[in-house]
């Protein structure tokens, strides 16, 4: 018994010295968020013979390859897919029976991201950088407290030097607050369960556009609203134009120079009032 009870001390101190070894250890880089911008850092300061901390309150890879870039590039490639099987014909292929399954369509785009997060994974692993899950709150310039999912304190991290690569998240519009089930934002949009009749977008950056031509392949009437007076507005206004017709004859509408007032919302739809220079349109 007693041989049992000085072992459960010995653990309990060996626990309690990693602890506090941890807490003393300054790194020479610590790096908040694992997008693009931090493990591309986080895996070049390594190499460069550098301490690394990253830190990741979620998905390695960040919002762009979980949520962003990557899954929608998916979505894209099986609307292109689904759009030149409903042209089959005009090549002399009959394809019978040919249906979307959204439910598959979803699955394929998280399997991909979820695929390319562990490469991610692995790239850090293999140089040597050190991972901390957690949300990252600085107490200084050097230091950064790191906090658990549910909100507990985990410790605090010193580094000689902080990148912060924490990302954008989409802007909230006040009269439509998100709420997952007739007002979106790019989440729910890339795990839709059903596919809506119609379609209003705000904003046509890049995308508002891949959103805009997803679900416009698989069958939405789609509604594009932008305040400025081209589509793709950061784009050389050759592109804008050019992008903009071509998305015409797909069948997206486009209000440019384009305001809109909330006129109701319920459980399942919602009708907003488009206002242009020329006109006033009511959408629901």
């Amino acid at each position: 018994f007693l041989f049992f009870y000085y072992l459960y001390l010995l653990i309990l101190f060996l626990i309690l010295l990693r602890g506090l070894l941890s807490l003393k250890k300054i790194y020479d880089v610590a790096i908040i968020g694992s997008g693009p911008g931090g493990y591309v850092a986080a895996i070049r300061a390594s190499q460069l013979g550098l301490n690394v901390a990253l830190i990741e309150k979620a998905d390695i890879g960040g919002v762009c390859l979980n949520w962003g870039c990557i899954p929608t590039k998916a979505l894209l490639r099986s609307a292109e897919v689904y759009e030149l099987i409903n042209k089959a014909m005009n090549f002399g292929i009959d394809v019978p029976n040919h249906s979307l399954n959204l439910e598959k369509i979803i699955i394929r785009s998280k399997n991909i991201a979820s695929k390319l997060s562990n490469g991610v994974n692995y790239l850090l692993s293999k140089n040597k950088v050190e991972i901390i899950r957690g949300k990252a709150t600085f107490l200084s310039s050097t230091k950064v407290e790191i906090e658990g999912a549910k909100g507990e304190k985990q410790g605090i991290i010193e580094a000689k030097n902080i990148v912060i690569a924490t990302g954008a998240k989409p802007k909230q519009i006040p009269i439509l607050p998100v709420d997952g089930k007739v007002i979106w934002d790019y989440r729910h949009a890339l795990r839709p369960n059903k596919i809506p009749n119609k379609l209003i977008i705000i904003g046509s950056g890049a995308i508002g556009i891949e959103f805009a031509s997803f679900y416009n392949a698989i069958g939405s009437e789609v509604f594009v609203v932008e305040i400025q007076d081209r589509i793709l507005p950061i784009e050389d206004k050759q592109v804008s134009d050019y992008a903009k017709i071509e998305f015409q004859k797909k069948g997206i509408n486009f209000f440019v120079e384009s305001s809109f007032e909330l006129l109701e919302k319920n459980e399942s739809n919602i009708t907003l009032l488009i206002k242009t220079k020329d006109k006033k349109e009511k959408i629901s």
